[in-house]
């Protein structure tokens, strides 16, 4: 039994690093992982959460057992709650029965009353908090090691695809500002070349940049705007 569950978490991980390595959207690996770690631990409902910036709440990114309606609105305080003690704590936690630990909270619109046991393990990139993958059965589920480190693995695929996407959006962000850039600076020219005044040259400028545009002199004057105002 343990061989036959040690090559079936083994695929599990590298059919979910081959996905990660082809996918173009963070919405489908998170639904894989979602669907197939339920599947892999023979659980009934897992869901992960992301922390919002500046790391004091975890907003409910996905699920397959709770309210869907919920997705991307739920919150929950660090600390507050099984998955947000996992989050400031940065532990595992396993809980073979909820409606006995002090430390769950009742999410009204998310939680439901039948799943009894649940597992949660903090998601981390290097030194900072990712989120929380939590999975949780309607059967009562004494949780063992390897529960907890099959868990922990996921954990860990998951904050390498998500540390790839953020990092693909940011280079895409950046992108984007060099090809502005660019393009500004190539409509600047070209007026410039072609004797165009200062208004309409601030104008161009303003309309590639989404605003208004304005001269100032060196130690911070307006000189002049693309629309004059008296």
């Amino acid at each position: 039994q343990d061989l036959h569950d040690a090559i079936r978490e083994l695929d599990f991980l590298q059919r979910l690093a081959q996905e990660a390595a082809t996918a173009q959207k963070a919405g489908e690996l998170v639904e894989l992982v979602i669907r197939e770690t339920t599947s892999a631990m023979a659980i009934d409902v897992c869901s992960l959460y992301l922390c919002e910036p500046g790391g004091d709440q975890l907003k409910l990114a996905a699920t397959n057992g709770l309210n869907p309606l919920m997705v991307g609105r739920a919150q929950l305080r660090v600390g507050t709650g099984i998955t947000g003690w996992v989050a400031e704590h940065r532990e595992h936690l396993a809980v073979p029965d909820v409606s006995t630990d002090d430390r769950f909270k009742w999410i009204p619109g998310v939680d439901q009353k039948r799943f009894r046991s649940m597992l949660s393990v903090p998601i981390e990139a290097g030194d900072r908090l990712v989120g929380v993958l939590n999975v949780q059965s309607v059967e009562r589920r004494d949780f063992v090691g390897a529960d907890v480190d099959f868990l922990k693995a996921i954990a860990g695929q998951v904050a390498g695809i998500l540390e790839r996407m953020e990092l693909q959006r940011r280079l895409e962000a950046q992108l984007a500002e060099i090809r502005l850039s660019h393009e500004i600076h190539g409509r600047f020219t070209q007026l410039s070349l072609d004797g165009a005044g200062i208004p309409a040259i601030l104008d161009a400028v303003g309309s590639l940049a989404g605003g208004r545009a304005g001269l100032y002199s060196i130690d911070g004057f307006r000189v002049r705007s693309g629309v004059e105002e008296g």
